[in-house]
């Protein structure tokens, strides 16, 4: 009769049956807990990243919105054409432009003319413009 010596590949046997115990099943349930667990774990955290990406980009691309909207209302006040041809000019004190749809995006901007109080500082003239893209918005003020 041959004998095997223990080694870490034994499987430990009970006495009453002389058959295998189910250590094997218990490890293998436990190593793909475990790896079930560092997979929900990972995926988890690349879904938030993936998120968080995506709304700085909207970010952004809501400032660029907002910033084509100065560039627009600067435009506007300086090169137009006179009163009657273009949107507004230098004598138009109050105007507004938009929502101006660009690509997925929009921009508002209202000017406001020096000496109204809740716009900006009493002796200048200011544009305010507000982009929005994909749910972002950001704003940006010009005084001149």
């Amino acid at each position: 009769m041959i004998k095997y010596q223990y080694s870490i590949f034994h499987i430990p046997y009970s006495r009453a049956s002389r058959k295998p115990t189910g250590y094997a099943l218990l490890l293998t349930i436990m190593v793909m807990s475990t790896m079930l667990v560092i997979g929900l774990t990972i995926t988890g955290i690349v879904l938030t990243q993936a998120r968080l990406s995506t709304r700085v980009f909207n970010a952004m691309k809501a400032l660029a919105m907002a910033d084509s909207g100065i560039e627009r209302g600067l435009y506007e006040d300086f090169m137009a054409p006179p009163v009657g041809l273009g949107i507004w000019g230098p004598t138009v004190p109050n105007a507004t432009i938009g929502p101006e749809i660009v690509g997925n995006g929009s921009y508002t901007v209202e000017k406001c003319p020096a000496g109204v109080s809740p716009c900006g500082p009493p002796d200048a003239t200011t544009l305010r413009s507000i982009g929005t893209y994909g749910g972002a918005q950001r704003s940006v003020e010009v005084s001149y």
